[in-house]
């Protein structure tokens, strides 16, 4: 827009000069060698004006025969170089895209394009380590290094082909050079401590850990956190040999982050130790009543030493009373109960977390309740049937690994401050020894020593498991004798008619379950067929039970017995698997 109007102000100006001219018109006098010349003054003018313009007319074409070859040379380098640009623009979005033979290829072209350009070496590097050609990717990411421009770089190629390599002491190598280059960079010091800490270099990533935070590269908060996570490991490992030490970092580590369980456990643990129950208490119930965790119960409970079992569970019971809508506190209740023999107390510590789906801790639980309250086989088989298809207990869980053990890091990625205490995603596979029968049952000769007697004969157990289901207990089938005289079979009655055995089973159904059942011990429910020919049938005298309380069962557990083999059409099929037993 300026360029035509100053081109129409140039016409304008020279149009009215020239029409001033010829309104004012002159003659010049040339005196040259004697000789005078007179012309007018407008030729004089134009004759000038035209000199001018063909001497700039001969000066342009000179300039551009004598200096044709430089220039065309230098248009030829510029074109080049914009086809090298443009080829090393088009490999980069290549290589972002995945595309590792059009990056190649682009690659190859911005190498003839531009020779010694740090872009073309990095696009080289990257269509190399896309493509899997790793020596050559790593040769051209060596010789970025010798450019100060580029040396960053390259250090994050060589790290990145180091860690894919698996050679963890290269990487940290060259994340510790690139920290040391530039301290600026996120990448370099992330890596380094995730390397450090993976190898348990537990002081060396705290110095990473505080540099980061020097320079801005982590929050505040999370710099906290993984310090104490840091520290926390150190106290696992100086725990047996430098306990005062250990101590020291675990303390720091609890002031850091309250919640994080391992670090309260550490520190109530040597507290206990060395006689310090307060603190260690105070410790514990801090972290309890923000993360609620069975080894810090039970750490609480043995915090004090030479308490008996009655003590132990006096001392949980008030750690739960902390928390009581958490199933850990009514859980370690629950444990401490069964180490004190209190069997009332843990079935009325576990009634809470019955009423939901029993977890498999609270099954298991429930197993050893019946195993040492009353050495019920039976009643253990299926507390144990139902802990196998139970859900999940919370376990420490980090990237889809599940440990029985808290770690500072991740097994998997190496990411630190990685496990979680919640229930894992995916169910593992249980293994025969994960429910060790025999642990649940306590000797029967431990049993009998303490209630049987020579002249007494013990007392028969029948447990009723649930609604809907009679079990008869071995002990039921058969009567021991201390006498040499052979025991007779015991039989029983068979209903007179149908309609008794609809009335026996009516009441048995119309029994409510949420309630303790009492219940008398007789085998009228589950007749015995002798083999041989029968004596007079006798009944079971009648005797009572403690209460027992049991929970419903679910709609989908069928628990350990079958509902096939019957030997009894009459019965419904629900009832058919009490003579199972016999």
């Amino acid at each position: 827009m300026w360029r035509i109007l100053l081109f129409f102000i140039a016409v304008t100006g020279t149009a009215l000069g020239f029409s001033w001219l010829a309104d004012r018109p002159g003659k010049i006098n040339l005196v040259w060698q004697g000789n005078v010349y007179q012309t007018e003054l407008m030729t004089v003018v134009i004759g000038f004006l035209v000199t001018f313009f063909t001497l700039m007319l001969l000066w342009w074409l000179i300039k551009n025969v004598l200096f044709a070859p430089g220039k065309m040379s230098q248009a030829m380098r510029v074109n080049k170089r914009e086809e090298g640009l443009e080829a090393v623009s088009r490999g980069l979005i290549a290589v972002s895209a995945g595309d590792a033979a059009l990056a190649k290829k682009l690659a190859a072209k911005a190498g003839r394009k531009l020779q010694s350009d740090s872009l073309t070496t990095l696009l080289k590097a990257q269509a190399a380590q896309l493509s899997g050609d790793r020596n050559s990717a790593r040769r051209l990411y060596e010789a970025m290094l010798e450019n100060p421009e580029t040396e960053v770089a390259g250090l994050r190629g060589l790290y990145l082909e180091a860690r894919r390599e698996k050679e963890i002491e290269a990487a940290r190598q060259f994340a510790q050079k690139a920290v040391q280059r530039n301290p600026q960079l996120s990448w370099s010091s992330q890596a380094l401590l995730e390397i450090q800490s993976r190898s348990g270099q537990w002081t060396q990533a705290l110095e990473t850990l505080a540099l980061a935070r020097k320079h801005s590269k982590i929050d505040k908060n999370s710099a906290n956190r993984q310090r104490a996570v840091l520290l926390t490991a150190q106290a696992l490992e100086n725990e047996q040999s430098e306990m005062d030490m250990a101590l020291a970092q675990a303390l720091e580590a609890h002031k850091l982050a309250p919640d994080l369980v391992p670090a309260a456990d550490v520190a109530g643990r040597i507290l206990a130790t060395q006689g310090n129950v307060g603190k260690a208490s105070k410790i514990i119930l801090q972290t309890w009543e923000m993360s609620p965790h069975p080894d810090l119960a039970l750490t609480y409970a043995h915090a004090r030493p030479g308490d008996s079992p009655r003590d132990r569970l006096t001392r949980v019971q008030q750690l739960a009373a902390r928390t009581p809508h958490d199933r850990e506190g009514a859980i370690a209740v629950a444990q401490a109960a069964i180490e004190s023999h209190d069997w009332g107390e843990a079935r009325t510590a576990l009634k809470a977390v019955l009423n939901d789906r029993p977890s498999e801790r609270v099954c298991t639980l429930m197993a050893r309740i019946e195993g040492g309250e009353f050495g019920d086989k039976g009643r253990v088989r299926e507390w144990l049937a139902r802990a196998v298809r139970a859900p999940r207990d919370p376990s420490w869980t980090a990237d889809g690994y599940v440990s029985e053990h808290w770690a500072p890091v991740s097994p998997i990625t190496g990411r630190l401050d990685a496990f979680e205490w919640k229930v894992p995603i995916e169910r593992l596979e249980h293994s025969d020894d994960e429910l060790p029968f025999e642990e649940f049952i306590p000797l029967k000769a431990e049993m009998k020593a303490e209630e049987a007697t020579p002249d007494k004969q013990p007392e028969p157990s029948l447990v009723l498991p649930a609604a809907g289901s009679v079990v008869v207990a071995e002990e039921d089938l058969q009567t021991t004798s201390t006498s040499d005289k052979p025991s007779e079979p015991l039989t029983d009655p068979q209903p007179a008619n149908d309609q008794e055995t609809k009335q026996q089973i009516e009441t048995i159904e119309a029994e409510p379950v949420d309630e303790p059942v009492k219940f008398e011990t007789h085998a009228a429910v589950a007749p015995i067929e002798p083999e041989a020919e029968p004596e007079e049938p006798k009944a079971a005298p009648k005797q009572n039970t403690p209460e027992i309380y049991m929970p419903p069962r679910l709609p989908d557990d069928p628990g350990p017995y079958s509902s096939t083999g019957s030997k009894n059409p009459k019965l419904p099929q629900r009832y058919r698997h009490s003579q199972k037993g016999t």
